[in-house]
């Protein structure tokens, strides 16, 4: 993908929406985020995949969630020891700070009212410092809830949660850790 784009689209998602914002960001994101990603949910998950088309002109912000929890990872030996992410452990807050559900692995995200999505990312911009920033689109749905028709999970302003970069040998295999980490889920509906 052209570098421009992976460079530049996640600045412009935070500038004062106007004509010429939306026109650029609608035209980076629908270009950078064309996938063959399925959208199923439990009732229909033997169905074709379905292209889910990120624009965020017509896109609608569902909820928007500050995650705090850890990232757990698992020593592990592949060409080399590594640490290598098990699972996220989260616990979601809407914007008054009331806990409103977890995040955990699969990628998933679920909410009180029982309503969840699972994804898998489609979009990694690396991040110094910290775990990547992410666009996940959803591969399944569940309950009914805000959450029930999300297809697009974006993931940005990270904190923490990057594995460690020493201590995983043959003497530690199979040891977890636990790094603390924050971000800013925002899920999308694009059909409405």
């Amino acid at each position: 993908m052209n570098n421009l784009v992976t460079r530049r689209w996640y600045p412009l998602l935070h500038m004062r929406p106007g004509p010429l914002h939306l026109l650029c960001v609608s035209a980076l994101l629908t270009t950078a985020l064309t996938t063959g990603a399925q959208s199923a949910s439990p009732s229909n998950a033997g169905s074709q995949p379905k292209t889910v088309t990120f624009d965020a002109a017509t896109a609608a912000l569902v909820l928007q969630a500050h995650g705090q929890g850890v990232q757990i990872y698992t020593c592990t030996k592949a060409a080399d020891w590594a640490w290598k992410l098990k699972a996220p452990d989260a616990t979601l807050f809407d914007r008054e700070g009331k806990v409103i559900g977890k995040h955990f692995a699969g990628p998933t995200w679920r909410l009180k009212d029982g309503s969840e999505v699972q994804g898998k990312a489609v979009q990694v911009r690396q991040q110094p410092g910290t775990i990547p920033w992410l666009i996940v689109a959803a591969h399944s749905t569940g309950g009914k809830g805000r959450l029930s028709h999300v297809d697009i999970v974006r993931r940005t302003d990270t904190q923490g949660g990057s594995a460690p970069s020493t201590g995983c040998d043959a003497a530690h295999a199979g040891a977890e850790v636990r790094i603390p980490y924050s971000a800013i889920y925002s899920f999308f509906d694009t059909n409405k």
